[in-house]
């Protein structure tokens, strides 16, 4: 009887350890790339091209310059250009469409390549308005937006 109780022990322990092994190991596995980053390593091509400042104020002055847009923001999260800015009220489709394109104007080829572009447009009261806010979107296989 104190044999079987001692093989019992032996058993227990045994399956204990192979837990605690087969614990551990889905622990490393699952959290192995927590030290990347939130993008891990998508984000290593846009090392040697930055989006600098210089150019984005050079997107926000072309935008602010055109007479129907206003408040324009830019930003960059990772491998995306988001732009916002607003049009006048009298403003049309066509002509938000046309002012987004001075986005590409802005950015080089290398950017262009690499970059995700964003485009975000209001109207200053859209309360009538069915065709704002409206996006825009260029890939970076594209060379222009998609609405």
């Amino acid at each position: 009887m104190k044999s079987l109780k001692i093989k019992n022990k032996k058993v227990l322990i045994i399956i204990l350890v192979v837990c605690v092994i087969v614990l551990l190991s889905i622990i490393k596995f699952a959290f192995s790339n927590s030290e990347t980053g939130k993008y891990g390593n998508r984000l290593d091509s846009i090392k040697n091209v930055k989006v600098s400042n210089k150019e984005k104020d050079s997107i926000k002055e072309a935008i602010e310059k055109e007479a129907k847009a206003s408040d324009c923001s830019v930003n960059v999260q990772g491998k995306i250009i988001n732009v916002i800015f607003t049009i006048s009220d009298d403003g049309t489709v066509d002509e938000a469409k046309a002012i987004s394109g001075k986005i590409l104007e802005k950015l080089s080829d290398d950017i262009k390549s690499l970059y995700d572009v964003q485009v975000f447009v209001r109207k200053k009261d859209a309360k009538d308005s069915t065709d704002f806010p409206m996006i825009g979107y260029k890939n970076t296989k594209n060379n222009k937006f998609v609405w």
